[in-house]
């Protein structure tokens, strides 16, 4: 799905509140313990809410990774189709390899990377709404018979700033 605007946004959100969101809300203002780089509540920089999370790499070699969603405490469905999304802005984000760049990657025993790696969003942009779809694995018996999944938003193999706002992970009928 193509990045859209703010506006558009913050309508396909009003149209999506029949899907309970499955990330807590209060995951991105606990717990910042994923982060590699520097980041931060940013309380004034944020599209809904009261803070986005904003993350600053200034080493080359660094990457930000922020996992949203870990496998320990929560699992998806097997073969269940789900929804992420969220609002994402990010200022001279310089690659530093190939295929540098922001991203989100959703591990459910294998990597889902969006935008399609290696095409991650590079330069600077304001803020703009993504979204993906994905259909969890089948249970393999690992972890109580379910997938287990992680969410991670990334700065990955790039300096830069990147702040990301409202992320939703969502069931699909």
């Amino acid at each position: 799905l193509a990045a859209t605007d703010v506006k558009r946004g913050l309508a396909r959100r009003a149209e999506m509140q029949t899907a309970p969101n499955i990330i807590p809300n209060a995951a991105f203002d606990d717990d910042l313990a994923g982060w590699i780089g520097k980041a931060e509540i940013d309380r004034t920089n944020r599209v809904i809410g009261t803070g986005s999370v904003k993350i600053v790499v200034t080493d080359p070699g660094g990457g930000g990774i922020y996992r949203m969603l870990n496998s320990g405490a929560q699992r998806l469905k097997p073969l269940t189709k789900y929804r992420l999304s969220y609002f994402v802005r990010f200022e001279n984000v310089v690659p530093s390899k190939k295929g540098g760049g922001v991203y989100s990657n959703i591990w459910t025993e294998g990597q889902n990377w969006y935008p399609v790696h290696p095409f991650g969003h590079t330069g600077s942009a304001d803020w703009i709404y993504q979204e993906q779809t994905f259909v969890s694995r089948e249970a393999k018996g690992l972890h109580g018979g379910y997938d287990n999944c992680s969410v991670s938003l990334r700065l990955l193999n790039a300096t830069g700033t990147v702040w990301f706002d409202d992320v939703r992970l969502e069931e699909l009928k």
